[in-house]
Protein backbone atom coordinates (compact mmCIF):
# COMPACT_ATOMS: atom_id res chain seq x y z
CA UNK A 1 0.00 0.00 0.00
CA UNK A 2 1.27 3.59 -1.18
CA UNK A 3 0.30 6.65 1.28
CA UNK A 4 1.31 9.90 -0.33
CA UNK A 5 1.03 13.18 1.73
CA UNK A 6 1.77 16.22 0.24
CA UNK A 7 4.95 18.63 1.48
CA UNK A 8 2.89 20.80 2.99
CA UNK A 9 0.12 18.80 4.79
CA UNK A 10 1.05 17.24 7.91
CA UNK A 11 -0.71 14.60 10.24
CA UNK A 12 -2.67 15.60 13.59
CA UNK A 13 -4.25 12.54 14.29
CA UNK A 14 -2.84 9.23 13.31
CA UNK A 15 -6.29 7.52 12.61
CA UNK A 16 -6.38 9.69 9.54
CA UNK A 17 -3.81 7.12 7.83
CA UNK A 18 -6.00 4.01 9.14
CA UNK A 19 -8.55 5.48 7.42
CA UNK A 20 -6.86 5.83 4.33
CA UNK A 21 -5.80 2.05 4.62
CA UNK A 22 -8.81 0.56 5.19
CA UNK A 23 -11.01 2.28 2.70
CA UNK A 24 -8.25 1.91 -0.25
CA UNK A 25 -7.81 -1.89 0.43
CA UNK A 26 -6.74 -3.78 -2.89
CA UNK A 27 -9.09 -2.03 -5.71
CA UNK A 28 -9.75 1.23 -4.42
CA UNK A 29 -8.81 4.74 -4.70
CA UNK A 30 -9.03 7.03 -1.07
CA UNK A 31 -8.55 9.77 -1.22
CA UNK A 32 -10.86 13.74 -0.50
CA UNK A 33 -12.45 15.48 -2.48
CA UNK A 34 -12.81 19.55 -1.91
CA UNK A 35 -16.04 20.04 -0.18
CA UNK A 36 -17.17 20.38 2.96
CA UNK A 37 -20.57 22.56 4.90
CA UNK A 38 -17.85 24.70 5.91
CA UNK A 39 -15.94 25.68 2.93
CA UNK A 40 -16.63 29.22 1.81
CA UNK A 41 -16.55 28.40 -1.97
CA UNK A 42 -19.48 26.48 -1.98
CA UNK A 43 -21.55 29.91 -0.80
CA UNK A 44 -19.74 32.80 -3.44
CA UNK A 45 -21.56 33.73 -6.38
CA UNK A 46 -21.36 30.86 -9.26
CA UNK A 47 -19.22 31.59 -11.85
CA UNK A 48 -20.29 33.05 -14.94
CA UNK A 49 -21.25 30.15 -17.56
CA UNK A 50 -19.92 28.24 -14.61
CA UNK A 51 -16.58 28.12 -15.42
CA UNK A 52 -15.45 26.87 -12.39
CA UNK A 53 -11.36 26.18 -11.94
CA UNK A 54 -12.47 22.36 -12.22
CA UNK A 55 -13.93 23.43 -15.85
CA UNK A 56 -10.95 25.79 -16.59
CA UNK A 57 -8.70 22.51 -15.59
CA UNK A 58 -10.62 20.36 -17.45
CA UNK A 59 -10.65 22.33 -20.77
CA UNK A 60 -7.01 22.81 -20.62
CA UNK A 61 -6.53 19.31 -20.23
CA UNK A 62 -8.66 17.29 -21.61
CA UNK A 63 -10.90 19.96 -24.08
CA UNK A 64 -14.15 21.46 -23.92
CA UNK A 65 -16.76 18.46 -24.18
CA UNK A 66 -14.70 16.61 -21.29
CA UNK A 67 -14.87 20.29 -18.99
CA UNK A 68 -18.72 20.79 -20.08
CA UNK A 69 -19.20 16.99 -18.63
CA UNK A 70 -17.04 16.74 -15.87
CA UNK A 71 -16.90 20.76 -14.83
CA UNK A 72 -19.52 20.76 -12.33
CA UNK A 73 -17.70 17.59 -10.30
CA UNK A 74 -15.87 18.02 -6.79
CA UNK A 75 -12.00 18.99 -7.44
CA UNK A 76 -10.81 15.57 -6.11
CA UNK A 77 -7.30 16.43 -3.87
CA UNK A 78 -4.48 14.42 -4.99
CA UNK A 79 -2.16 15.84 -2.01
CA UNK A 80 -3.10 12.96 0.58
CA UNK A 81 -4.21 9.89 -0.67
CA UNK A 82 -3.92 5.68 -0.26
CA UNK A 83 -3.84 3.22 -3.25
CA UNK A 84 -2.41 -0.79 -3.34
CA UNK A 85 0.42 -1.69 -5.23
CA UNK A 86 -1.40 -3.28 -7.52
CA UNK A 87 -4.48 -1.35 -8.07
CA UNK A 88 -5.39 -0.34 -11.95
CA UNK A 89 -4.89 3.24 -10.76
CA UNK A 90 -1.64 3.96 -11.38
CA UNK A 91 -1.56 3.01 -15.31
CA UNK A 92 -5.09 4.58 -15.56
CA UNK A 93 -3.38 7.79 -13.82
CA UNK A 94 0.36 7.40 -15.84
CA UNK A 95 -1.84 6.90 -19.47
CA UNK A 96 -3.86 10.03 -18.75
CA UNK A 97 -1.20 12.50 -17.47
CA UNK A 98 1.11 11.40 -20.27
CA UNK A 99 -2.06 12.39 -22.56
CA UNK A 100 -1.90 15.27 -21.11
CA UNK A 101 1.03 16.71 -21.25
CA UNK A 102 1.19 15.91 -25.15
CA UNK A 103 -1.05 18.50 -25.12
CA UNK A 104 -0.50 21.60 -22.49
CA UNK A 105 1.65 21.99 -19.52
CA UNK A 106 -0.28 23.50 -16.33
CA UNK A 107 0.02 23.03 -12.60
CA UNK A 108 -2.82 20.90 -11.97
CA UNK A 109 -2.07 18.42 -14.58
CA UNK A 110 -1.50 15.67 -12.65
CA UNK A 111 -4.73 16.45 -10.50
CA UNK A 112 -7.01 17.07 -13.51
CA UNK A 113 -5.59 13.25 -14.73
CA UNK A 114 -6.58 11.79 -11.81
CA UNK A 115 -10.08 14.12 -11.57
CA UNK A 116 -10.29 12.51 -15.64
CA UNK A 117 -9.53 8.69 -14.31
CA UNK A 118 -12.14 8.94 -11.28
CA UNK A 119 -15.26 10.46 -13.35
CA UNK A 120 -14.73 9.76 -16.88
CA UNK A 121 -13.08 6.29 -16.77
CA UNK A 122 -15.10 4.99 -13.60
CA UNK A 123 -12.34 3.38 -11.39
CA UNK A 124 -13.06 2.61 -7.84
CA UNK A 125 -12.92 5.12 -5.84
CA UNK A 126 -13.91 5.14 -2.12
CA UNK A 127 -14.21 9.61 -0.69
CA UNK A 128 -13.48 10.35 2.39
CA UNK A 129 -14.73 13.31 4.89
CA UNK A 130 -12.93 17.00 4.56
CA UNK A 131 -11.37 16.17 8.09
CA UNK A 132 -9.00 13.55 6.19
CA UNK A 133 -7.14 16.10 4.74
CA UNK A 134 -8.20 19.71 5.59
CA UNK A 135 -8.08 22.64 3.45
CA UNK A 136 -7.34 25.70 6.00
CA UNK A 137 -7.80 28.24 2.74
CA UNK A 138 -11.26 27.33 2.37
CA UNK A 139 -12.02 27.02 6.07
CA UNK A 140 -10.01 27.57 9.37
CA UNK A 141 -10.63 24.60 11.93
CA UNK A 142 -11.55 25.99 15.00
CA UNK A 143 -9.30 25.34 18.58
CA UNK A 144 -10.42 22.67 20.89
CA UNK A 145 -7.69 24.00 23.94
CA UNK A 146 -9.02 21.38 26.81
CA UNK A 147 -7.28 19.09 24.14
CA UNK A 148 -4.86 20.86 22.44
CA UNK A 149 -6.63 19.55 18.74
CA UNK A 150 -7.92 21.15 15.87
CA UNK A 151 -11.31 20.04 14.99
CA UNK A 152 -14.03 20.83 12.51
CA UNK A 153 -15.55 24.54 12.89
CA UNK A 154 -18.85 22.95 13.18
CA UNK A 155 -20.70 20.12 15.38
CA UNK A 156 -19.47 17.34 16.27
CA UNK A 157 -16.08 19.47 16.17
CA UNK A 158 -14.52 16.12 14.80
CA UNK A 159 -10.70 15.84 15.37
CA UNK A 160 -8.80 17.10 11.65
CA UNK A 161 -6.40 14.37 11.01
CA UNK A 162 -4.66 15.99 7.86
CA UNK A 163 -4.03 19.37 7.93
CA UNK A 164 -3.16 20.29 4.29
CA UNK A 165 -1.58 24.37 3.65
CA UNK A 166 -2.44 24.09 -0.07
CA UNK A 167 -1.48 27.12 -1.81
CA UNK A 168 1.14 29.39 -1.45
CA UNK A 169 -0.69 32.32 0.89
CA UNK A 170 -1.78 29.56 3.16
CA UNK A 171 1.82 28.40 4.65
CA UNK A 172 2.73 31.67 6.05
CA UNK A 173 -0.85 33.25 6.75
CA UNK A 174 -1.98 34.21 10.65
CA UNK A 175 -5.02 32.29 11.15
CA UNK A 176 -7.22 33.79 13.47
CA UNK A 177 -9.72 30.59 15.05
CA UNK A 178 -12.85 29.90 16.85
CA UNK A 179 -11.78 28.61 20.48
CA UNK A 180 -14.45 26.13 21.37
CA UNK A 181 -16.08 27.66 24.86
CA UNK A 182 -15.39 30.90 23.42
CA UNK A 183 -12.80 33.55 22.22
CA UNK A 184 -10.38 33.40 19.74
CA UNK A 185 -6.59 32.32 19.03
CA UNK A 186 -4.33 33.76 16.31
CA UNK A 187 -1.82 31.71 15.06
CA UNK A 188 0.17 30.09 11.71
CA UNK A 189 -0.65 26.22 11.17
CA UNK A 190 2.30 25.23 10.15
CA UNK A 191 3.17 22.30 11.87
CA UNK A 192 5.69 23.62 14.36
CA UNK A 193 4.30 26.71 15.00
CA UNK A 194 0.77 24.91 15.96
CA UNK A 195 2.11 22.37 17.91
CA UNK A 196 3.71 25.01 19.89
CA UNK A 197 0.06 26.54 20.31
CA UNK A 198 -0.92 22.80 20.94
CA UNK A 199 1.47 22.54 24.04
CA UNK A 200 1.10 26.05 25.66
CA UNK A 201 -2.82 24.95 26.15
CA UNK A 202 -2.35 21.44 27.25
CA UNK A 203 -0.10 23.07 29.69
CA UNK A 204 -2.74 25.95 30.70
CA UNK A 205 -5.45 23.03 31.57
CA UNK A 206 -3.36 21.45 33.13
Amino acid sequence: MYMWIDADAWVQDGRAIDLYMSAAGREKLAITPEIDRAYKRHYKRPKPFGWTLAWKNYREAFGWRAADRLGRNPMINCGVFALHRDAPHWQAWARLLAQVLRRTQFFFAEQTALNYAIFAEHLPVDFLPAYANWMPGDAPPAFDAERGLFVEPYSPHEVIGVMHLAGREQKTHIFRLYRLGGGTVETSLRYSESRALCRRSLGDAA
